[in-house]
């Protein structure tokens, strides 16, 4: 009878250990998958380029969004366009993008996004075309992002 009851309490112990063990696998594996062991990339790779640019043979989104218009020139100074349309001068030393076999449309928005552990989640939204989004969580943390 004394070693059922000894069993019985090794048994208890292995149970609660193997649940607090579970506990910190899943803890870490969540934090995994939402991102908390990202290695941070470094975005000044990423800042743009300055002074005034040209985009040449892109396509073009149309405003109504229903069809692309092919061969456009777009003039961008300072961030802002200038200039659109396929017979747009360019000045001449303007850097040129090629935009040959290129789709250019507006920035896209997300506007049901729960941002989590990634230090890396807004510039992936950005590498992706996504130029603007709306967090789901409304901490305090999460307006320092605006």
């Amino acid at each position: 009878m004394m070693n059922w009851k000894k069993g019985l309490k090794y048994a208890g112990i292995g149970f609660i250990l193997l649940n607090i063990l579970t506990f910190f696998v899943m803890k870490d594996g969540f934090t995994k998958i939402h991102g908390g062991h990202t290695q941070v990339i470094d975005v000044n790779q990423f800042n743009p380029e300055t002074g005034p640019v040209a985009i040449k043979n892109v396509q073009l989104l149309s405003p109504n969004g229903e069809y692309f218009t092919p061969n456009q020139t777009i003039l961008l100074e300072d961030g802002l366009i200038k200039a659109i349309g396929d017979s747009v001068a360019i000045p001449i030393d303007l850097p040129i993008i090629d935009g040959q076999s290129k789709f250019l449309i507006p920035g896209l928005i997300d506007s049901h996004v729960h941002l989590f552990k990634s230090p890396n989640d807004l510039l992936l939204y950005v590498a992706n075309g996504v130029t603007g989004i709306r967090e789901m969580m409304g901490s305090e943390e999460r307006l320092s992002l605006k």
